[in-house]
């Protein structure tokens, strides 16, 4: 029984120490990256979740998009109002998003509700970005992470 305790406490242990804290693929999301392509910012971007770091809670999502187009603005969606406004890219990987804007459709008694508080609220606090094959995190100041996987059409 000693034994026994003992290899369990040892699982354990190395279980902790195997967890990279950094990492940040939803469980909940079935996804995966693909480096086939380079992406650039300037792509379309389906929401896949929302990370946050200080809690380490995740949360998936479905429906929300963001298209980042070369002339400085963007378009989107958080699964029930489309949303636009402008981009700007300093230093190699900063983003200040401004001139915001969305329709007002309302979106009542569902998740829809939620995440789009969630999902835009979170969104228009990103202050940097990084790609990894078809993979965009933006990242907020607020240790939040909005993760996005590429697609080719709307």
């Amino acid at each position: 029984m000693k034994n026994y305790k003992s290899y369990i406490l040892l699982l354990l242990v190395l279980f902790i120490f195997s967890c990279d804290k950094n990492n940040i693929e939803l469980t909940c999301c079935d996804f995966e990256i693909s480096y086939e392509k380079e992406y650039g910012i300037e792509s379309n971007w389906s929401s896949v979740g929302i990370y946050n770091q200080r809690s380490r809670k995740e949360e998936c999502a479905e429906g929300g998009w963001i298209t980042f187009k070369e002339d400085g603005t963007f378009e989107g969606s958080s699964s029930c109002n489309g949303m636009g406004g402008k981009y700007e890219i300093s230093g190699s990987n900063n983003i200040i998003l401004s001139d915001y804007s969305q329709t007002l459709r309302l979106c009542v008694g569902n998740e829809s509700e939620y995440w789009e508080g969630k999902f835009l609220g979170e969104l228009l606090k990103s202050d940097w970005f990084e790609i990894e094959g078809n993979k965009l995190i933006m990242h907020t100041s607020g240790q939040t992470k909005l993760v996005f996987i590429a697609f080719e059409d709307l």
